[in-house]
């Protein structure tokens, strides 16, 4: 099962917070050309970057118990390669 044309819910919500934020987009618009730049797989490796960024911040919200539990679980159930490679794709449509 799709959502909006992603993977899942979750996968959509990230990208939805990723694209709206623009502080947050100017930043993974940059670590994606850096990505393409410097890296034999920048999708790869844009999204271990990400998924490392959201996974930092949810350390420091200091969130434990229930809570923690169940934003881990969304964490992991988000498709990190689909929104890095729309990310590089971005890249690659500039050149």
């Amino acid at each position: 099962m799709t959502y909006n044309g992603y993977t899942n819910y979750e996968t959509w919500l990230v990208q939805l917070w990723f694209s709206n934020d623009e502080s947050c987009l100017l930043h993974w618009e940059e670590q994606a050309e850096r990505a393409v730049r410097d890296s034999i797989d920048p999708a790869g490796s844009l999204a271990r970057d990400m998924e490392e960024g959201v996974r930092d911040l949810m350390a420091e919200s200091n969130l434990e118990g229930l809570l923690a539990d169940l934003l881990s679980s969304a964490v992991s159930e988000v498709n990190w390669a689909e929104i890095a490679n729309h990310y590089v794709e971005g890249v690659h449509a500039e050149v």
